[in-house]
């Protein structure tokens, strides 16, 4: 029970400041919190190939870590995208990749940490012998 000398409307004005609290809490966490995603990259092959010279194996994907400490201290790979397909390539065996598309996430949590994951998918490829295009 109340204080015998709080009258009703105190009782919610109190109400009201706490969900008030609440409300801002929330949008705080909101507000500091947030998700990215964005297309890096899109190619066709990771190497110049002569068509009709090369055999579509099997699809691929690699990911890549990384993670900044208020968005000045990195830790990870200086170079996710070219680390993720040699990922991709040593695992499949491939020589090349084709149709390749790479996606970098980023999930921040109060502008402190914020996680960095770089993901490739593509298709791998075996070379014929003179399947690089060149000169």
């Amino acid at each position: 029970m109340g204080s015998p000398n709080r009258t009703r409307g105190d009782a919610l004005t109190d109400h009201r400041s706490r969900t008030i609290a609440v409300l801002l809490a929330a949008l705080a966490g909101l507000c500091g919190a947030g998700c990215l995603s964005r297309p890096v990259c899109v190619a066709s092959a990771t190497h110049p190939l002569t068509p009709g010279r090369y055999t579509e194996r099997e699809p691929v994907s690699a990911s890549v870590w990384g993670f900044s400490f208020l968005h000045v201290f990195s830790f990870g790979s200086s170079d996710p995208a070219g680390l993720a397909r040699d990922r991709a390539l040593q695992a499949s065996g491939a020589q090349a990749l084709i149709d390749v598309t790479i996606q970098q996430n980023d999930i921040s949590l109060f502008f402190i940490v914020s996680l960095h994951v770089t993901e490739l998918e593509g298709t791998a490829v075996q070379i014929a012998d003179t399947g690089l295009a060149g000169p």
